[in-house]
C-alpha cells in the first residue's frame, strides 16, 4: 500500500503575505479610454458583489467548531481580508471607467481606506430574504454531526475560489480592455 502524503500548508507564511491588493501599477488616468461591453460592465459588478459578500462564508463558519482552530481562522482572517481588497478593486475601476457605485452619503474619492458602498452591500444582503439568514443553521447542524465538516467546507470554499479564478479568467480573455488583458490574475 502506497503511503499517503500531506501537503504542508505553510499557514506563517500565507499570514505574513498577505496584504491589500496592489495595483499602482495600473494607469488609471487611461481607464476611460478604452470601451467596456455592457457585459463586462455587469461581470464586474457581479465580481465586485461576490468579492465583498465572501465575509458571509466566514460569519458561517466562525458560527462552528472551525472557530477553535487558530489554523482556519488565521487564514479565513486574511483571506477576507482579500477578498475586500478585491471587491473595491472593482468599485474603484468602474468608478474611473465612469460608472459610480453610489456609497452611503458622498462620492468616494478612491483614498479613502474604507468600503466604499456599504449600502449596496446591506441592501445586496438583504434581498437574499430570511433564507439567507437561516444558511447559519445547516452550519451549525453540520458541524456538530460531521466529523471532518471543516475540511468539507473549506473544500467548498475551494471549489469557489476556482469558478472565481475560472470567471476572471474568462473575463480577461473576453475583454478588450487593456487593464482586463494585462492584469496578472491568480
Amino acid at each position: 500500500m502506497a503511503k499517503k502524503t500531506l501537503i504542508d500548508f505553510d499557514i506563517d507564511r500565507y499570514l505574513r503575505n498577505s496584504k491589500k491588493l496592489d495595483l499602482s501599477h495600473l494607469d488609471w488616468d487611461d481607464i476611460p479610454n478604452h470601451r467596456l461591453s455592457d457585459g463586462d460592465i455587469m461581470c464586474m459588478h457581479y465580481m465586485m458583489d461576490i468579492e465583498t459578500h465572501t465575509v458571509i462564508y466566514l460569519r458561517d463558519l466562525l458560527a462552528s467548531k472551525a472557530a477553535h482552530d487558530p489554523y482556519v481562522t488565521g487564514f479565513l482572517s486574511c483571506w477576507v481580508y482579500e477578498e475586500l481588497w478585491h471587491g473595491e478593486a472593482f468599485s474603484d475601476f468602474l468608478r474611473q471607467y465612469g460608472i459610480e457605485v453610489r456609497p452611503s452619503r458622498s462620492f468616494p474619492t478612491g483614498s479613502t481606506p474604507m468600503p466604499t458602498r456599504p449600502n449596496r452591500t446591506a441592501k445586496f444582503r438583504e434581498q437574499m430574504g430570511v433564507g439567507h439568514k437561516l444558511f447559519l443553521l445547516p452550519t451549525l447542524f453540520g458541524s456538530l454531526v460531521i466529523r471532518d465538516f471543516v475540511a468539507l467546507h473549506m473544500t467548498w470554499g475551494a471549489i469557489n475560489e476556482l469558478s472565481t479564478l475560472t470567471g476572471y479568467y474568462q473575463l480577461k480573455r473576453r475583454c478588450d480592455h487593456p487593464c482586463c488583458t494585462r492584469c496578472s490574475i491568480g
